[in-house]
């Protein structure tokens, strides 16, 4: 993705949107999930990924961890 490679951008996303629409629609009305899910990954995706890649935790499935990635993109 740093090397714009979008099927690597395409790979994350179908990876991770899934997860993040879960997450928005816990903490939010089901009318404004889409338009929520969609500004996370516009301000991830930023200056070619850049709050994506200054994310310097430990990649773990373990969400409740603040330094995984899931913990991150949580936040």
């Amino acid at each position: 993705m740093q090397a714009g490679d979008r099927r690597a951008a395409n790979e994350f996303l179908r990876e991770w949107y899934p997860r993040i629409e879960r997450w928005v629609a816990r903490a939010t009305s089901p009318d404004n999930v889409e338009d929520y899910t969609q500004e996370v990954i516009l301000h991830l995706a930023d200056n070619g990924w850049r709050r994506l890649f200054q994310w310097r935790g430990l990649f773990a499935a373990d969400t409740d961890n603040p330094h995984s990635l899931a913990g991150f993109l949580r936040t």
